[in-house]
């Protein structure tokens, strides 16, 4: 299933691609004082909001933006700016909710060091004023034009009495490795029918599993949020819905999850120095971890030493886990790639899995931030480094939640016993009780190897779930009276 070129247009560039020409970033958390004011800021930032259209060039190649900017809104801001409060509740209920609730953050693994009391923005009872209503989202190709970029956006905010609560720079290494020495962002699905896709991937995913108005992989239309007819006063939004009568407010929308993970790479380095001997074991039990090797190169292709004959992008997503690795003697079966993205191995028949685990998918559109700990330094230097996970999905419930919480931090996923997620997972931390403890299973012939109390390596320091309007609705919610 296409998407229809005439839809492109409205869909915000960043739910189709990741603007990998546009390595600088900045990500603005913004509190709106007044909302009759925060409407009009709405009203002017939507023209220069980037869409998915791409025009062709003079070669009659798609033509890639500059420069990207786009918009998203929490839950309170999409109250605070008037939008009609019967039709609130059309929203989902996890992202009403939001990420810091009680119960949600327990079964996200967000509790002691990592708990929303605890988190530098977005967490639970702000001070008044404090709370995020939106994220202003920049992307540019160097950081001097970031910078402009920057200056010419906070240049209006006084005037609409929006008021920036924290900003945060990100950046795509030209290696693309974060700060743990891996190379990132490797297994990533790619929308069917969408204007930024370079091939026809074998895991192209269903557009509805993304955008909200396309079947998903069910073969249904996700849940929308609705608003009513009166609002749209000029007449912004598409036809009524057929079974309610009201507007679709979500069409060509999607969900935002966006998560700051600081890693503690000093900690990382000493775990390995410290448990195994010799530069080549520990290496390689940082690679089963992992799943990968730094360049990228799969375990499952590459089990015994880095190999960049499989590094390359034509190979280093090319493979499954049930023809060579079925019970993870190469990549542990709880190692952090083979939990986020089962691929065949996750139950029954092989392509029963892909089904399933394509189900579960999310876009990842992320960066890291703060400046690299030099190789070789063993010593935290006191500066903060990390992830900003950003990852766009039409339900968070069945796509990151379920990811979150049934793959990363299961400790019984997939037949284990008492493991999390090595690398990302809520393991061993300062707060934790024994009961709380997590293992690390090195499957092996003829005895198995469990490394007991794994150290948590990442910790959570702010975020929120966000809803990224269709550019049409960006202008309804501008125009709201």
């Amino acid at each position: 299933m296409d998407l229809p070129r005439v839809h492109a247009k409205d869909i915000q560039g960043i739910i189709v691609s990741g603007y990998e020409h546009l390595p600088c970033s900045s990500y603005h958390f913004l509190n709106f004082e007044s909302p009759a004011k925060a409407r009009r800021w709405l009203r002017i930032l939507t023209p220069r909001v980037t869409g998915s259209e791409r025009k062709a060039d003079r070669s009659g190649r798609p033509e890639k933006p500059a420069a990207a900017l786009n918009v998203a809104l929490t839950f309170s801001g999409i109250r605070a700016l008037g939008f009609p409060e019967p039709f609130l509740k059309t929203f989902s209920e996890e992202f009403r909710q939001g990420m810091a609730e009680g119960t949600r953050a327990q079964r996200l693994g967000d509790t002691g060091s990592n708990a929303p009391e605890r988190w530098e923005f977005g967490g639970s009872l702000p001070p008044r004023g404090e709370e995020v209503h939106a994220l202003l989202i920049l992307q540019a190709p160097e950081p001097a034009a970031l910078a402009s970029q920057g200056e010419t956006e906070r240049s209006g905010f006084a005037e609409w009495e929006v008021r920036e609560l924290v900003a945060i720079k990100g950046d795509r290494p030209k290696d693309a490795r974060e700060h743990f020495g891996f190379r990132d962002g490797i297994s990533q699905p790619e929308i069917t029918g969408s204007p930024a896709r370079r091939t026809d991937p074998a895991d192209a995913i269903e557009p509805g599993e993304f955008i909200l108005g396309y079947a998903n992989s069910y073969g249904m239309l996700p849940p929308t949020p609705e608003a009513p007819r009166e609002a749209d006063t000029e007449r912004h939004l598409d036809a009524p819905l057929q079974a309610t009568g009201a507007l679709d407010f979500g069409r060509n929308g999607s969900y935002l999850v966006f998560r700051k993970l600081q890693q503690d790479v000093a900690a990382f380095r000493q775990y390995f120095r410290s448990t195994f001997t010799g530069e080549a074991a520990q290496s390689l039990m940082a690679a089963k971890f992992v799943g990968r090797w730094p360049s990228g190169a799969p375990l499952t292709l590459a089990p015994n030493h880095d190999d960049t004959a499989f590094a390359a992008k034509e190979v280093n997503n090319s493979f499954a886990f049930l023809p060579e690795d079925e019970f993870g003697y190469r990549c542990p079966i709880g190692s952090h790639i083979r939990r986020t993205n089962p691929r065949d191995a996750l139950r029954g028949e092989a392509q029963e899995s892909l089904i399933a685990v394509n189900r579960h998918r999310i876009l990842r559109r992320g960066a890291s931030y703060g400046e690299r700990l030099p190789e070789g330094i063993f010593e935290d230097d006191g500066e903060a480094r990390g992830l900003l996970f950003l990852c766009v999905n039409a339900d968070i419930k069945r796509q990151f939640e379920f990811v979150q919480q049934t793959w990363v931090n299961n400790p019984k996923f997939h037949g284990l016993y008492n493991d999390r997620d090595p690398v990302i997972g809520t393991n061993t931390n300062p707060d934790s009780t024994v009961g709380e403890r997590h293992d690390m299973t090195i499957q092996a012939v003829p005895i198995r190897k469990r490394l007991a109390d794994i150290p948590q390596f990442v910790t959570m320091r702010g975020g929120a779930y966000f809803f990224l309007p269709s550019i049409p609705a960006l202008r309804f919610l501008a125009a709201l009276a």
